[in-house]
């Protein structure tokens, strides 16, 4: 069995879009696949437990048929933060390993999720270095590309891990840099031996939010069009102008979520009259009963926050540079862009 750590020093480098894209190649061609991620940083409640989202969504598209709780048998939840504080960590390194032995009984090949950053686990005394060791990993390290941090790290990772380190792909990188990579990074990163696995670009339609996603992110309450809720946002833009000034800019945008105070009946009307995915109206107000038939005739739906939209703004800010692969569209998109842009050849595949 080959198991093979996907590791990042960067947080939404897009390691749990490479554990699904790369778990879905193996797996077209023949090869029983298994996931583990050993610390979740995302906790949710799922069947009355706190688990992590990733593995949830995982579980499901991998379709691993193991528990949730060996899937990622530590999750970073309030309860558990007080333990480490308290250093209450006795035993997690066996914990884990445990988990893991069960998850990889019948697997070929394990993909184990990393965290953001490979001294995670700490903490707990169980590092993701002491991890890859007594798992025999191999591993794969993502980053997305920013200009302004150099390659120390890696250069640093691939002295401890020597040939343990299949190698580099670098992720979300804006389309005009995607030669820069070619000519520049590449050589670089070549002469220290590290292979250059693939590179991907930012892409509109996967650092997309679902208005599900937008309205849990924000705090919101849902009045009109529920079943819209998995419809993907890709721009955003705030109401706090004119009515010509609004109508102007909102017939230029499509795929929007409209920001604006819950009192501004003209601008929703005139965001509902231009593509809109959903409005957010700010300030807690119940959505007027025109607002809400016109939503409800074209199946929008209204977020209704307590917040002014200044610090609405903010929290969504916040949460779209967190992009989530869950939705259909996603999955298919990230899929096309795994096959055009990383080797998978070079994996030993």
């Amino acid at each position: 069995m080959r198991s093979i750590y996907v590791g990042s020093e960067s947080e939404y480098s897009g390691k749990s879009l490479v554990c699904l894209c790369l778990g879905k190649e193996l797996q077209n061609r023949g090869v029983k696949v298994g996931y583990f991620k050993p610390y979740g940083t995302l906790p949710c409640m799922e069947c009355n437990q706190i688990v992590d989202e990733d593995v949830v969504y995982m579980k499901a598209h991998i379709g691993l048929g193991n528990s949730l709780e060996d899937l990622c048998p530590v999750v970073y939840s309030h309860d558990m933060k007080l333990k480490i504080y308290r250093g209450e960590t006795e035993g997690y390194r066996d914990r884990i390993l445990d988990s893991y032995k069960k998850v990889s009984a019948d697997k070929e090949v394990m993909l184990i999720g990393g965290g953001r950053s490979m001294y995670e686990g700490l903490s707990f005394g169980y590092s993701a270095m002491e991890l890859i060791e007594d798992t025999g990993s191999e591993v794969i390290m993502i980053e997305k590309y920013d200009e302004s941090r150099g390659l120390d790290s890696l250069i640093d990772i691939k002295e401890r891990l020597g040939d343990s380190l299949l190698g580099l792909i670098i992720n979300r990188i804006e389309p005009e840099n995607m030669e820069y990579i070619r000519k520049n990074v590449t050589p670089f990163i070549e002469r220290f031996g590290i292979n250059m696995l693939g590179a991907m670009p930012n892409d509109i339609v996967l650092a997309a939010i679902s208005v599900r996603d937008l309205a849990n992110g924000i705090g919101g309450r849902v009045y009109t069009a529920e079943d819209k809720l998995d419809e993907l946002v890709y721009h955003f833009k705030v109401g706090a102008m004119t009515l010509e000034a609004a109508s102007a800019r909102f017939r230029k945008v499509s795929n929007k979520a409209v920001i604006t105070g819950g009192d501004r009946v003209d601008l929703q009307v005139a965001a509902l009259e231009t593509p809109t995915k959903c409005l957010v109206l700010t300030g807690g107000m119940t959505p007027h009963p025109l607002i809400m038939s016109k939503a409800d005739e074209l199946q929008v739906p209204i977020i209704v926050v307590p917040y002014d939209t200044l610090t609405t703004v903010e929290k969504i800010h916040a949460i779209a540079g967190k992009p989530r692969i869950r939705e259909t569209a996603k999955i298919d998109r990230a899929l096309k862009l795994f096959r055009d842009g990383v080797d998978i050849e070079k994996l030993g595949f």
